[in-house]
């Protein structure tokens, strides 16, 4: 059994933009039908990874890493 979902998120290098869909959401309330926090904080935390300078989010103003960072807190 897999505990781990996939993800799919989208970078754009040359832009720095991370399209993250909805494993961000941003000065929302997310729900967690189907991923729980700890999935979810962990793949905020890969993303990060990225280093993007715009992050666009499934629900919520674009952003940047602090809004990952505000998510995963």
């Amino acid at each position: 059994m897999c505990l781990v979902k996939p993800i799919l998120v989208i970078f754009i290098p040359e832009e720095k933009v991370l399209v993250a869909g909805d494993v961000l959401f941003y000065h929302r309330t997310p729900g967690f039908q189907d991923a729980g926090p700890l999935g979810n904080k962990q793949a905020l935390q890969f993303m990060r990874r990225f280093g993007a300078h715009y992050v666009v989010p499934g629900h919520g103003p674009v952003t940047d890493e602090a809004g990952m960072t505000w998510m995963i807190d």
